[in-house]
């Protein structure tokens, strides 16, 4: 799937109500997600829960998103580098959203 900015937006923006939304935004991501965490941990396992957490609280916070703020991408990154820092502080996956979500 090939998304321009503007489509990853207004994926985002529908995922506020429908969960098929936040499925294909999620697919979009998660390449780059678990990319970009392998390339700050060097630890697959590591990148996964990292990447578990952050589009967990990212479904969370899903109704915070405001496109007139910044780009869909951004956003969803700037909640992955909050996930990693919050990790390094603490010497671990935090796993609250995914717990709160049930997953």
């Amino acid at each position: 799937m090939n998304l321009d900015g503007s489509d990853e937006q207004a994926l985002l923006s529908a995922a506020r109500s429908d969960a098929q939304a936040f499925a294909a935004f999620y697919r979009h991501f998660e390449r780059p997600m678990l990319g970009f965490f392998m390339r700050c941990t060097g630890r697959a396992e590591l990148a996964a829960d990292l990447t578990a957490e952050t589009f967990a609280r990212a479904l969370e916070s899903v109704e915070s998103y405001d496109p007139a703020r910044g780009r869909a991408d951004h956003w969803l990154f700037g909640i992955a580098r909050n996930v990693l820092g919050s990790s390094y502080r603490r010497s671990r996956v935090e796993a609250g959203a995914r717990q709160r979500l049930g997953m």
